[in-house]
């Protein structure tokens, strides 16, 4: 009969070095891991990705962003724009005429004027086609009132080309590119990311309610962009989709009547 107490000393024995061999192929594989064909050790870091969170003090996202495609202006050493967009006004530079390439044109004075007074009249405003007062828009060249949802705004848009400016009554504002002295202001030249406005729906908007917060709606301006500015607003935000994707006005939509955005209008 084998006596299982006189082999238990061995059993452990075993079982220690049986554990130390793992040990050993696992420390053996790691450091294989770590070394590239060449024969160089290559200890990359990993890219730093988690989720934006919002900063109420300073009103803007998070930096969480990944090391590999952080840009920084040159001039203010600040990611989030070109350094041709940059407002860091120095010591050293010369102004003519006490103005700079950075001041507002008075064409969009003018507009930003007009766009004030439409704000003073949003409460009894009304679509003109259907007399709906949901999802409404303002074309700044007619001054007619069309609402989004029925696709009366986009049948206006198709039927007028020439009709390019529109003041959101959601918004509150001038649909143009979020950089407030940028001169494009035609609807048909605009970009919007939709991943930023996902993000300002599920943080922003009361579902009992159907409401928007004013940070939210301030989020949704501040992702409309031109061709140029959406590059600029591309290297902050890894989610950006691609530009055919992103215009307000598919290029490529043939119906009369279809919605642009919830968002917007």
């Amino acid at each position: 009969m084998v006596n299982i107490y006189a082999m238990r000393p061995m059993m452990i024995s075993a079982a220690w070095n049986a554990k130390l061999s793992f040990c050993k192929v696992l420390t053996a594989s790691s450091q294989q891991l770590n070394v590239s064909s060449s024969g160089f050790r290559c200890d990359l870091p990993m890219p730093m990705l988690g989720e934006d969170t919002w900063d109420y003090n300073r009103h803007r996202w998070s930096k969480n962003r990944s090391n590999l495609c952080t840009y920084e202006c040159w001039k203010c050493q600040r990611p989030g724009h070109l350094p041709e967009d940059c407002l860091v006004t120095k010591s050293n530079q010369v102004k003519v005429g006490n103005r700079n390439s950075d001041s507002i044109s008075k064409d969009l004075l003018g507009l930003y004027g007009r766009c004030h007074q439409i704000g003073k009249k949003l409460s009894g405003a009304n679509c003109n086609t259907c007399n709906s007062s949901l999802s409404l828009a303002t074309c700044l060249d007619c001054s007619m009132i069309l609402c989004d949802n029925a696709g009366h705004l986009h049948e206006h848009i198709r039927a007028q080309p020439s009709h390019q400016q529109y003041y959101s009554h959601k918004l509150k504002r001038l649909v143009k590119c979020c950089k407030s002295t940028c001169k494009v202001t035609s609807i048909r030249d605009l970009l919007v990311c939709h991943h930023c406005f996902d993000k300002a729906f599920d943080k922003f908007y009361d579902m009992y309610t159907a409401t928007w917060k004013a940070t939210g709606l301030s989020i949704i301006s501040g992702s409309i962009c031109c061709e140029d500015h959406f590059e600029w607003h591309r290297m902050n935000c890894l989610s950006a989709g691609v530009e055919d994707r992103a215009y307000i006005i598919d290029k490529n939509a043939n119906k009369k009547c279809v919605q642009l955005s919830d968002f917007i209008f």
